[in-house]
């Protein structure tokens, strides 16, 4: 095989849209199919991240000291696990923790890599996809708590990405922002729909608290 090919291998096998993929993947699995394949994806991204490890294109010593401490936070948990609780609870804490350092150190050595602006500015399609595909769910195949068989998990999903949606549409340009409206009232629908006290409690008091920042304290010179 010729060092061209070799060449050529190293580039397609270490491209960092391998590990873009895994994680969004991982992430559609996890909140619109409700964990359906998120295992699946997790391992792919931590397979390309030995990959590019071996090849040379991830380098242990370019980790910077915060995911080294993270990664010693998840050794406690792990050694605490075995010390403190039952064997069958060790195992799921075992496989747990695993998986959270393989999606650690996928986003590290995919923050490593160039990844072009216009790949970023598609990211809002995922999480309004998933707005829509748990919408769809519970509106059209009358699913009640969408692909979720807890309401409070779904009402979960809700609060965590409508940050995202609310973030997309104040940096987005030109006429198409206002789409991410749309997504927005689905999300709310869906989080008042469940019926979620935690979660409807939970989203209130930190929007006061968000707004009390926003508002009150500069005009009090504190921040």
């Amino acid at each position: 095989m010729s060092r061209s090919t070799l060449e050529t291998l190293k580039v397609i096998f270490t491209s960092e849209y391998w590990l873009l993929g895994s994680l969004i993947g991982a992430f559609f699995s996890f909140f619109a199919l409700n964990r359906g394949g998120v295992v699946v994806f997790i391992e792919i991204g931590a397979g390309f991240v030995v990959i590019n490890l071996l090849l040379g294109e991830y380098r242990l010593k370019e980790i910077p000291f915060s995911y080294w401490a993270t990664l010693g936070i998840l050794f406690y948990l792990l050694v605490a696990s075995f010390l403190f609780s039952t064997q069958q609870i060790r195992t799921k804490h075992f496989v747990y923790i695993l998986r959270a350092i393989f999606v650690l150190f996928t986003i590290h050595c995919l923050n490593q890599k160039p990844i072009g602006l216009r790949v970023y500015k598609l990211l809002p399609i995922l999480w309004c996809f998933s707005v829509g595909w748990q919408f769809a769910a519970v509106k059209l195949f009358r699913m009640p708590f969408g692909t979720y068989s807890n309401p409070h998990y779904l009402a979960n999903f809700m609060i965590l990405i409508l940050p995202l949606i609310v973030f997309s549409f104040w940096t987005a340009d030109g006429w198409y922002k206002w789409v991410f409206v749309i997504f927005v009232l689905m999300d709310v629908y869906l989080l008042l729909n469940s019926g979620s006290r935690p979660a409807i409690f939970g989203l209130t008091f930190s929007s006061i608290i968000v707004i009390f920042l926003r508002v009150y304290l500069p005009f009090k010179g504190l921040i």
